[in-house]
């Protein structure tokens, strides 16, 4: 997409003109693969809400059989919109359980609001409450290496 073409001209023009010390750090937007692959993304920061995967790493058995299947079906490895897309369903669906079958905007939101200390799938903390929305309070900081991206710290809390 345009932030991955984006950023990599970014990174490529700094360093045609000498800023090869200079570290270029992003968020989720600009977490792609495309970046590790490209030459110009070698050094470059991102901080994430979860690690990219690649098939070569530890996962869990349920994390292992996920990456496979989706691989499977989609014919890619999954990127992190995979995995938050399947996260942000995992939510729904537990916090439709837990709102019940005579379901309303306001059991929803209720559901939702309950939802404290979750661990979903992937090993990564997120609470909600009435006075919280945004779920994680956590990023994990990454760096392009050898075209692929390296997980540097987890769990930096903000």
């Amino acid at each position: 997409g345009t932030v991955h073409r984006d950023t990599t001209l970014v990174l490529d023009s700094a360093r045609k003109m000498g800023g090869d010390d200079v570290a270029g750090v992003g968020n989720n937007a600009a977490y792609g693969q495309v970046i590790a692959e490209h030459e110009a993304g070698e050094g470059y920061y991102a901080f994430v809400h979860m690690a990219r995967r690649y098939p070569d790493d530890d996962m869990t058995p349920e994390v292992r059989a996920w990456f496979e299947g989706y691989v499977e079906r989609f014919g890619e490895e999954p990127g992190l919109p995979a995995m938050e897309g399947w996260r942000g369903a995992d939510l729904v669906v537990q916090a439709l359980e837990i709102a019940g079958r005579d379901l309303t905007r306001e059991k929803l939101v209720a559901a939702l609001e309950s939802m404290h200390d979750v661990t979903d799938m992937f090993g990564y903390h997120l609470s909600f409450g009435p006075d919280d929305h945004k779920g994680a309070s956590e990023s994990v900081l990454s760096v392009v290496r050898d075209g692929r991206w390296v997980t540097l710290a987890q769990r930096i809390s903000y």
